[in-house]
């Protein structure tokens, strides 16, 4: 599986959102999705099991909404401590230029 950085950690991905093959493991989930530009992130998403996480998410709707190209990927970086997951979310989520479009009303 490619490795992608964002904001020093590495990620694992793409993934496509079918729980069947995302892990149970814990982590940090990038939902994104294809731009002109490259990979635009609709949401991060901290996860104690990602499977169940991605699966029962009320942000569904919208990052089948917002994708272009019907194209939604989920990047995973695998983080057992629930404030390490803390902190890599909240550092990737600081690093972006935009506004994560699936996390506005939430």
């Amino acid at each position: 599986m490619p490795k992608v950085n964002f904001s020093g950690y590495s990620f694992d991905g793409p993934f496509k959102p079918d729980v069947h093959e995302l892990p149970t493991d814990a982590g940090v989930c990038l939902v994104c999705t294809e731009s002109g530009y490259g990979i635009k992130i609709m949401s991060i998403e901290d996860a104690a099991n990602i499977r169940k996480h991605i699966a029962n998410s009320k942000r569904n709707d919208c990052w089948k909404r917002v994708a272009e190209k019907d194209v939604v990927d989920v990047y995973i970086s695998l983080i057992e401590n629930k404030d390490d997951r803390a902190k890599c979310a909240a550092t990737v989520r600081s690093g972006r230029k935009y506004k994560l479009a699936c996390e506005e009303t939430y």
